[in-house]
């Protein structure tokens, strides 16, 4: 076969085809790539504080957070307890100290409390600080 045939085979080829498989795969790929770039800017992911240094009452209860953090009364709180029980909280006071920032927390009645012990008893506490975008919490990584 000389190179002539060759390349009017392959002109041949290429003008029969209409290349729709390729287009279609290409469609959905920029539509997915669409799809998750707008996800990258808009959606808003919860950022939360967390602190193992809590004293858990029956009540009431106080926590200590690095000093960078940002939390302001009235936010709301989840505390789990040491019996893996899930407690609502809200802040009520923060007071800012340059060791860390010492935050009482004011606990509402759910269906399953901890019991009352004599000694209070040590907890987790979750507050969410701010709410990001993924494309921010990535440069924020990046930096």
């Amino acid at each position: 076969m000389t190179g002539q045939i060759a390349f009017a085979r392959t002109i041949r080829a290429l003008d029969a085809d209409n290349f729709r498989a390729p287009k279609i795969g290409l469609f959905f790929a920029i539509l997915l790539l669409a799809a998750w770039t707008w996800w990258l800017f808009t959606a808003r992911i919860p950022q939360y504080e967390t602190s193992t240094h809590l004293d858990l009452d029956h009540n009431s209860a106080a926590a200590d957070f690095p000093p960078t953090t940002n939390i302001h009364p009235g936010q709301p709180a989840q505390i789990i307890s040491p019996d893996g029980v899930k407690i609502q909280a809200q802040v009520e006071n923060v007071r800012n100290e340059p060791t860390g920032t010492h935050v009482n927390f004011t606990l509402f009645p759910s269906t399953q409390s901890p019991a009352p012990s004599p000694q209070p008893q040590r907890a987790t506490a979750s507050i969410e600080v701010a709410r990001s975008s993924p494309a921010s919490i990535v440069l924020r990584a990046i930096r």
